[in-house]
């Protein structure tokens, strides 16, 4: 029952991901839906007093505006608030890693973008949809933590 909101998460990110790799945007409204559901069922179906999580998720919030206010918008306002959901979820499951899934959100994009940019496939002003790397990064951090406690 852990796993529900999750499973959520990842439904939701991955058509999210899919919308912004092809138009390059992350829609409030599925952002939102997003957000309020996962808040949902981790109310629903998971018991804890704790609420690191809502630290995590404003701190990733805050993060990726800082980063949106010094990139001059290279990063994306959806990113901004899709982030805040990333926190919500990296901080339910993994929360000693919330710092190593943004570096990994950056990592998997690097991966990627390098070698396009070095075979001219792309150029540095280019934009680049960043969702899926959040949405990837999130949930195979998030799925580690189901899959150590069996459930």
């Amino acid at each position: 029952m852990i796993g529900i909101p999750l499973l959520f998460f990842i439904g939701c990110s991955f058509l999210l991901a899919r919308i912004d790799l092809k138009d390059h945007r992350l829609p409030n409204s599925l952002v939102a839906f997003t957000t309020i559901g996962f808040l949902g069922l981790q109310h629903l179906f998971v018991t804890t007093n704790d609420f690191k999580f809502l630290v995590i998720g404003t701190s990733y919030f805050a993060i990726f505006l800082l980063m949106w206010l010094i990139s001059k918008g290279a990063i994306g306002l959806g990113d901004v608030k899709f982030s805040f959901v990333c926190g919500l979820v990296i901080g339910s499951y993994e929360p000693n890693l919330w710092l190593i899934n943004i570096w990994v959100m950056f990592a998997l994009s690097a991966l990627l973008v390098v070698p396009r940019l070095l075979c001219r496939q792309l150029s540095l002003g280019d934009r680049i949809a960043f969702g899926p790397f959040m949405a990837v990064a999130t949930s195979l951090l998030s799925l580690n933590s189901l899959t150590s406690l069996g459930t």
